[in-house]
Order: C-alpha cells, then sequence, then structure tokens
C-alpha cells in the first residue's frame, strides 16, 4: 500500500471517504451494508498508517533544566561532572577526525615519551598535561588507554549510532592492532545506553614487549526534564611483559643486529593491571521562581539536589624468576617472584546546586560533602604471624563551586575543595577561570586565563611500599603547588598560543643512584624540598 509522506507525517488527517457521494441509489439495507465495509476498510487503512507511523518516528526533542536540544544533530554527546551533574557537551566524531591518530596519547598532545609500542607506559613532555589526583599511582603511566568516570561519554540519539574499527600495521612478528567498539542507542525518548570497547596491543620489536591492553565501558542514562541519572561499569586490563631493556648498548650504537636477536635483561617477567569501577550521579532539579511570564529555562531559578557515589578496585600483579642480576635487591626470594598490589575505594557524596541565579549575574551556585574511605593490600613480612590483612583508612570533605557569564562576552568560574579529617585532612583546592571573548571574525577570539592552588598528601604507595625488589617507608610532606595558565584562541584559524607556570613545593618524584656513571635498577621516591618552578610556552596550530 502506498502512503504519502503527509499522512505519516499526520496520521490523524487521513481522509475518510465521504459514502453518500456520488453513491447509487439503493434500498437503506443495501446502503448500510455497503457504508459498513468502506468505513472497515477505511478503519484498517488507518490503523496501518498509525503502525507504520511507529516504526518510523524518531525521538521527540530531550528537554532539560539544562541545555536545549532542539537544534542538536541525530546524535547528542555529553560527559557528566560529578561534583554537580552538570552536562558537558562534547563534539561527535562522526567523520572519524582521528581516523590516522591510532596512538590515544597523541589526540591530547603531539609529544610524549613511551616505549615505542602501542600500549606501553605513556608520559607527556608538556608538564601541565600530567595529572597527579590517582588514587593508584600504578595507573597513571596508562591512562591514555583507560576509561574513567570522568572522561567516558553519555549519548541520547534519534537513530542508533555504532562504530567498529579494526586496524593493525607491522610485520607477523612485531604487529600492532586495534580493536574498537561502539554502540549507542536510545531505549525510550529519554532513556539510553551505550557500549563501548578498545582493545589494543602490540608484539613488540624487541624480545619480551608484548602488550595487551583492554578497556570496557557500559553506560546507562536518563535524561529527563528535572531528574537526571548517570550509571556506569569501567573495566580496564593491561598485560605487559617486561625485559629491562637491552644487555649490551653497543649491539645498538656500534652494529646492525636485529632487535629480535637483542639479548635483553629479564626472560620471564610480567606486569598486570586491571581497574574496575561502578558509579551513580542522580539529580533531581526543583522549580523555585520563575521569572517573565514563560518558563524558559534562564527565567528559572532552579534547586538541584543531587547525590553521587563510586566503588573502584585496582589490582597489580608483578611476577619473574630470579634468571638474571638485573634487579639490585631480593628482600624475600632469589628464585621468584610474586608481588601483589591492591587498593579498593568508596566516595560517597551529595550536593545541592542553584542555578541559574538570574541570568548575568550568577549561572550556578553549588556545594557539597563527601566521605570516601580506602583500604589497601599490599604484603608485608609481618604478615607470616598476622595473616593477610588490609589496611583501611578515610576522610571527609566538602567542596563549593560557582559560575557566572555575562552574554558571550565573558564568563568566569571558581571551586573550592578542603578534607575536613582523616588521612587526607588538610588537603585543599583552590581556583578559578575566567574567559574574555571578542567577535572581530567568525568564531570570535578567546582569551582564557586560571589560576589554581593545591595542597595533596603523598599516595599511600609513595609512602610505603615492600615488595621483593623494593622497600621504602617514607614520612613526606604535602605537595604544594600554585599554577598559573593563560591562553588565547582563535577557533576558526584553529591556532592557539599559550603560557603556563607552576610553582612546586615539596616536589615529589622518582630518582636513581649511580654507579659507574651508569643509573641501575634501584629507583625510590624522593621529595624535593625547595621550591620548583616549572614554566611552558605553547603554540597549536593545526592545518
Amino acid at each position: 500500500m502506498a502512503l504519502s509522506a503527509a499522512a505519516l507525517a499526520q496520521p490523524d488527517s487521513v481522509p475518510v471517504p465521504n459514502f453518500a457521494e456520488n453513491m447509487p441509489l439503493l434500498d437503506s439495507a443495501q446502503a448500510v451494508d455497503t457504508a459498513l465495509i468502506s468505513l472497515s476498510d477505511s478503519a484498517q487503512m488507518l490503523t496501518v498508517v498509525k503502525k507504520k507511523e511507529r516504526r518510523l518516528e524518531l525521538p521527540k526533542t530531550v528537554e532539560t533544566t539544562e541545555v536545549d536540544t532542539s537544534g542538536a544533530s541525530r546524535v547528542f554527546r555529553y560527559t557528566i561532572n560529578h561534583a554537580t551533574n552538570d552536562v558537558v557537551l562534547q563534539e561527535v566524531d562522526t567523520s572519524l577526525f582521528y581516523y590516522r591518530t591510532d596512538y590515544p596519547f597523541f589526540r591530547n598532545d603531539v609529544g610524549a615519551i613511551y616505549l615505542g609500542n602501542f600500549g606501553s607506559p605513556v608520559l607527556y613532555y608538556d608538564f601541565f598535561k600530567r595529572k597527579n589526583d590517582y588514587d593508584f599511582i600504578f595507573q597513571q603511566p596508562y591512562e591514555p588507554y583507560f576509561f574513567t568516570p570522568s572522561n567516558v561519554s553519555f549519548y541520547n540519539t534519534t537513530t542508533p549510532y555504532t562504530i567498529l574499527y579494526y586496524g593493525w600495521s607491522g610485520s607477523k612478528s612485531q604487529m600492532e592492532d586495534q580493536l574498537r567498539i561502539l554502540h549507542a542507542q536510545n531505549i525510550f525518548n529519554k532513556f539510553s545506553f551505550s557500549l563501548e570497547y578498545n582493545n589494543l596491543g602490540t608484539k613488540g620489536q624487541y624480545a619480551r614487549q608484548h602488550i595487551k591492553s583492554r578497556s570496557f565501558n557500559l553506560g546507562l542514562s536518563y535524561l529527563g526534564k528535572y531528574y537526571k541519572a548517570n550509571l556506569g561499569y569501567i573495566f580496564n586490563d593491561v598485560e605487559a611483559q617486561e625485559n629491562g631493556g637491552i644487555v649490551d648498548d653497543k649491539m645498538i650504537l656500534d652494529t646492525l643486529v636485529e632487535p629480535q636477536m637483542q639479548q635483553v635483561r629479564l626472560q620471564d617477567a610480567k606486569n598486570a593491571l586491571n581497574n574496575s569501577r561502578i558509579y551513580l550521579t542522580h539529580s533531581l532539579d526543583l522549580p523555585l521562581i520563575y521569572f517573565g511570564n514563560d518558563s524558559v529555562i534562564n527565567n528559572i531559578l532552579m534547586a538541584r539536589f543531587g547525590h553521587s557515589l563510586e566503588l573502584s578496585t585496582y589490582g597489580k600483579l608483578y611476577t619473574d624468576r630470579a634468571d638474571t642480576v638485573f634487579y639490585e635487591n631480593n628482600y624475600l626470594s632469589k628464585t621468584a617472584t610474586r608481588d601483589s598490589l591492591g587498593l579498593k575505594n568508596f566516595d560517597n557524596k551529595v550536593f545541592v546546586q542553584l542555578r541559574p541565579l538570574r541570568a548575568y549575574i550568577f549561572e550556578s551556585l553549588a556545594a557539597g560533602v563527601g566521605y570516601k574511605s580506602m583500604n589497601t593490600f599490599m604484603f608485608d613480612p609481618g604478615m607470616y604471624l598476622t595473616g593477610a590483612t588490609s589496611r583501611s583508612k578515610y576522610t571527609t570533605y566538602a567542596y563549593a563551586s560557582m559560575s557566572a557569564w555575562y552574554k558571550q562576552y565573558f564568563k568566569w568560574s571558581a571551586f573550592a575543595e578542603t578534607n575536613l579529617n582523616g588521612y587526607k585532612s588538610g588537603d585543599f583546592k583552590l581556583g578559578g577561570d575566567m574567559t574574555l571573548s571578542v567577535y572581530p571574525i567568525k568564531g570570535g577570539v578567546h582569551l582564557k586565563a586560571g589560576v589554581a592552588l593545591t595542597g595533596n598528601s603523598p599516595d599511600f604507595f609513595i609512602e610505603n611500599y615492600s615488595t621483593n625488589h623494593y622497600r621504602w617507608t617514607n614520612n613526606f610532606g604535602r605537595d604544594e603547588e600554585l599554577r598559573l595558565e593563560a591562553k588565547l584562541s582563535i577557533p576558526s584559524w584553529r591556532c592557539e598560543v599559550g603560557v603556563s607556570q607552576s610553582v612546586h613545593s615539596n616536589f615529589i618524584y622518582f630518582a636513581g643512584q649511580e654507579k659507574n656513571g651508569k643509573f641501575g635498577s634501584d629507583v625510590f621516591p624522593v621529595q624535593h624540598g625547595e621550591p620548583l618552578s616549572i614554566t611552558a610556552l605553547t603554540v597549536n596550530q593545526n592545518f
């Protein structure tokens, strides 16, 4: 049956035949029978139209108190600020903009130190792109490959959105490969789910460089007008062989020997890390005051009551055989090593937010309190007597933030957080930023400046560490940093120029001992007691 577009768009306007018109003169009984048959056919046609319309109907525009999606494309993508449940809009890469950039860390910066293999540990050249707020310090070198609650995306789509990608390079013996799967789909107008899986790795150029990294993310989101909820599960895993480097540098510097033929220092060493995270952030918005005669989003004083929690577990396992003199210390065994470390975190917080406090004055004013517990596991010789036990610590914290804007010309924000007691008592974060924009050209010219002052207690494993090859106990002071940053950007020219300045007190880093002009494997954390100043100038031009 052929149906017109107009009929599909407006099913209630499907014409019903006028049975009295052009009907031959029949007796009344025959006329009634004919009319009933025709009316039945028309009803069947109307039913078919409505069924087809339901199949073709696209989800309606999502109404929220925070964003307007009426002008959005078929795929609406966003991340979540878990301190306030604010929606942060993200671009959708429907053209595979990064198809040529296989290494994830090169999407964030053009320069990084890594071991030359896909999935190997990474350290950015730019000091200001390095993150230092990890609960589990051993995860830091693999951060560019991992999902976290702050970087996973949620979707609201009018049509299923799927990306399936597989790529490989190199010879069979040194092959690198990557598999990426993404699927996002709305179940109902306001309820959607997304599934993302990344699998990447390499066989390596040298012996024992095989690495395999896997990341999985499952997200469920409900984006209602007044109630929003985001629930997710994340699993990250990496398995890496360790070779300790080549035995003789001259085999590379003075001769030409195939990499696979080079002798390496470690023959049976492996590192395995895994991380599981379950999180939920949800909030309810209650309109308090309407300004004007309508209920436009910016004319409402809204109170948001929210809750966020996260349960995360981290694990690390290192194994080797003592078939080499690579390590300088063997505290527990000279024949084999099996070092396992574990950490479990529980973070639970509630918050309240007022937004928007009348346009051009305050966009948002928020405050929250939270409780965080930490359980760590690390083998200690004393456990031979006490049995395997974990160490438990906790802390409570409070935070506040505010932001404002004036049209498209001026924006500013500020935040503050302090730990009230527990193992992070006295830690703090203070800061703010502002953006000035002018529009002499399309896209405008934007000047952004920011300042941040932070004080962080040392990581647990920085102060306490006991394994077969390494052991230390430290009592470091709080690492404090003052950071200043400014950036000028011209989007239409795809150009950015920035300058950053950092002043650290009690900076913590890893150092080794030099012996006979070389550094060995015996490295340990050190705290630099004097102020340390770091300056960076960046120029970014995309062509």
